[in-house]
């Protein structure tokens, strides 16, 4: 700690910098949000649509689920 200053002007100029990059970091985030489609405030309503796809998705996933549930005697002979 040899040498280092303190006091209030290293207190502000310190203080400076983090408000600077808390500020830069919010820009930085309000143009990656603007990009995704929020808007005015956060404000975003996505619009779903079902594709030709999801039904055998939802299929696949009722299968995998069920056979989760079935104890492992139902597919193999187990003594």
């Amino acid at each position: 700690m040899k040498g280092v200053r303190s006091g209030l002007a290293v207190m502000i100029a310190t203080g400076r910098v983090l408000v600077h990059g808390t500020l830069l970091r919010a820009e930085e985030t309000a143009g990656l949000l603007a990009v995704r489609g929020y808007v005015q405030g956060g404000t975003f309503v996505p619009a779903f649509t079902q594709g030709t796809g999801d039904r055998t998705a939802v299929f696949f996933a009722l299968c995998t689920a069920v056979i989760a549930v079935i104890p492992a005697r139902a597919f193999f002979i187990l003594s």
